[in-house]
């Protein structure tokens, strides 16, 4: 049995009147209406700075336009460091804001400070004022933060030394031994012993 193609493309036509009727419906926008051809546009663009999507009843034409998020300007990059000291030991930390979110860090200073991670811990064998110095970078624009630490120097232990005989009496011809004790400073202790009889010595135990 042959169909007349006429048939076929008519109908098909038919179909997809029906199918765009049923995806958007008449009734989907109270100002939209038809042409004089009986149809309606809808026209999707992508526009520099473009602000508003609009409905053109003259052309029956929605437009909607998606704007361009190239010409977004991000704020100007800030930020702040601090400096915190635990004896002989800083710790350098760096925080940014603003700028496009994503930072960069460069750390310079004194006795050799420098690290391109946000914080840093060195440790200093001198004391006095210890200076840091922290690039951070976001979107192409820099900032510099400088804070400082102070490095105390220690004051050494007091010393403090003692000794005993052992025995504290004796007979003539016993032998008595000498015990010197130390604690504090700083450092290795030495000895030197003199006494009566001809005492001498120079460790911490002498006989």
């Amino acid at each position: 049995m042959k169909i007349n193609k006429i048939y076929v493309f008519t109908l098909l036509g038919i179909m997809a009147l029906g199918f765009a009727f049923w995806v958007i419906p008449a009734n989907a926008c109270s100002t939209c209406g038809s042409n004089d051809t009986g149809s309606t546009n809808i026209v999707i663009t992508n526009e520099v700075n473009s602000e508003n999507n609009n409905y053109n009843e003259n052309n029956n034409e929605l437009n909607v336009n998606f704007g361009n998020n190239n010409d977004y300007e991000y704020p100007a990059p800030s930020g702040s460091c601090t400096a915190t000291v635990d004896g002989d030991v800083v710790t350098w930390r760096a925080q940014g804001s603003g700028g496009n979110g994503y930072f960069s860090y460069h750390w310079s200073g004194t006795n050799g400070l420098s690290s391109y991670y946000p914080t840093i811990v060195k440790r200093y064998t001198t004391s006095g004022t210890k200076t840091g110095t922290v690039q951070i970078t976001s979107n192409y624009e820099t900032i510099t933060r400088t804070c400082t630490a102070v490095i105390e120097e220690e004051t050494p232990e007091l010393l403090v030394a003692s000794c005993y005989a052992n025995p504290t009496h004796a007979d003539i011809g016993e032998t008595v031994t000498y015990t010197a004790s130390a604690n504090g400073g700083t450092g290795s202790y030495s000895y030197s012993w003199t006494g009566t009889s001809g005492l001498t010595g120079s460790s911490r135990i002498v006989s």
